[in-house]
């Protein structure tokens, strides 16, 4: 495939190449729905495990002194609405087709490029939220460390052992609660002490509200071509820390824990896009709304959000029969399959993870998954993780109706008649002189 290739395949390959530990055959079952690692993913974000909800996605890092995740909300795109047609078209295109006619290929091509391109050429770039940091300090004896990703419940779990203390960390994405959830638990009462912290490349900061929340508030710097006013998307991120034992505050922007049992972290994020022509939307609010009603605790938010995601990733079990590499890590498994070695059940995993995937970047009421799905972790994104309408949007939804998840065609019909109809009918009539609409080879949330 081409770097332009969808999501599906690109991240179902990049997560099974991470390392892991084997188990011993009692645990193999468990085990067949579970990518696992030894090590953190590091600096590596190809190698951070992903969880999504269709609106929001993060990627793991699963760092036991520092964890990192990275943020997306789906609709934090550069660029506004605008006019992109160009009014010389039409007469272009007669000249264009005259030469094409008479076998002058290269001069048509030449025109066609100059004329009938649109105006601007490049449309912007699909955006990460930022990072959310959370540093426990120095962890000395760090031993017994795993880092895994549960496809059946969607839960990212990373455990380890310093000096006697066993830490455990779960992150999910929730769907009936719009919000993203991290929880940490020890063994040791009073042994978990942490800052945390946002942070993005440019266009926001990070400040304090109260003793126990955090916000990322920014605003893309876009400015508008003709008035030279910024229009690009405002933004938010909330974030709102309860611990069992110990305290929290919060001041400049971090929070500080110490001595707690257990903290529950939960996230909202939302921009002021409501569509293509409608950047109305209140971030603020709809953060504050989002964080007021997810105000449960961490077993219930759990509950809601496994039992929403084994109701649909449940629908499909696939045997291919035994493998004898079960037992090995996930990256070996790789390896020996090329090799050629035979693992069926490394091949269910990677069929289970494109479902995964899919399911976490393209639910109803949400925008269907771009290049990248709704991971993404970069301010210019490579092909700028839009929607590729030759033939990546087709690839990422190609599967659907086979991996029984109809529901996730639902954002790409709406997609469809929201952003792409009334754009292309204008695109019709100025460059072509045609009834109904047209799509070209890009597009982005404006149409």
């Amino acid at each position: 495939m081409s770097g332009r290739s969808a999501v599906i395949s690109f991240l179902v390959l990049a997560t099974l190449g991470t390392g892991a530990r084997g188990e011993d055959t009692s645990e193999v079952a468990r085990e067949a729905m579970t990518v696992w690692a030894r090590k953190p993913a590091g600096e590596r974000w190809i190698n951070a495990l992903p969880v999504g909800n269709g609106r929001l996605g993060a990627m793991v890092f699963g760092g036991a002194e520092k964890e990192r995740l990275q943020l997306n909300e789906e609709t934090l795109w550069d660029g506004y609405a605008r006019d992109r047609t160009r009014s010389g078209a039409l007469p272009a295109l007669q000249k264009v087709r005259e030469l094409i006619f008479a076998g002058k290929n290269e001069e048509a091509t030449e025109i066609a490029n100059q004329e009938l391109m649109g105006d601007p050429l490049e449309i912007e770039s699909y955006q990460s939220l930022g990072d959310l940091h959370l540093d426990f300090g120095a962890m000395p004896n760090i031993g017994d460390y795993r880092r895994s990703l549960d496809l059946e419940t969607g839960i990212a779990e990373t455990t380890y052992v310093s000096d006697d203390v066993r830490f455990t960390r779960e992150v999910f994405a929730s769907v009936p609660d719009n919000i993203i959830v991290v929880h940490i638990r020890t063994d040791r009462p009073g042994a978990l002490n942490c800052s945390v912290t946002m942070t993005r490349e440019k266009d926001a900061r990070c400040l304090s509200e109260g003793s126990d929340r955090i916000i990322l508030r920014g605003q893309i710097q876009r400015p508008h071509h003709e008035t030279g006013e910024n229009v690009g998307l405002r933004f938010e991120a909330q974030l709102l820390a309860q611990a069992k034992g110990g305290s929290v505050s919060s001041t400049d922007g971090k929070l500080t824990v110490k001595g707690a049992n257990e903290l529950l972290l939960t996230l909202a994020a939302a921009t002021s896009y409501r569509g293509p022509k409608d950047t109305t939307g209140d971030p603020i609010a709809i953060c504050s709304d989002t964080l007021s009603r997810a105000a449960k605790p961490f077993k219930t938010l759990r509950q809601s959000h496994v039992a929403d995601h084994r109701r649909m990733f449940g629908r499909v079990s696939l045997d291919l029969g035994p493998s004898k590499n079960a037992h090995l890590p996930t990256d070996e498994r790789v390896v020996a399959m090329g090799k050629g070695y035979d693992d069926p059940g490394l091949t269910v995993l990677h069929f289970q993870m494109g479902r995964y995937l899919l399911m976490g970047s393209s639910r109803p009421g949400c925008m269907p998954a771009n290049l990248q799905g709704l991971w993404c972790k970069d301010m210019q994104a490579a092909w700028d993780a839009d929607y590729h309408t030759n033939v990546n949007v087709q690839m990422n939804y190609w599967p659907v109706e086979v991996l029984n998840l109809p529901e996730c065609h639902v954002p790409l019909f709406d997609y469809m008649e929201k952003c792409l109809v009334d754009s292309g009918r204008h695109t019709a009539r100025v460059h072509y002189d045609a009834r109904g609409w047209v799509v070209h080879h890009l597009s982005d949330v404006w149409g």
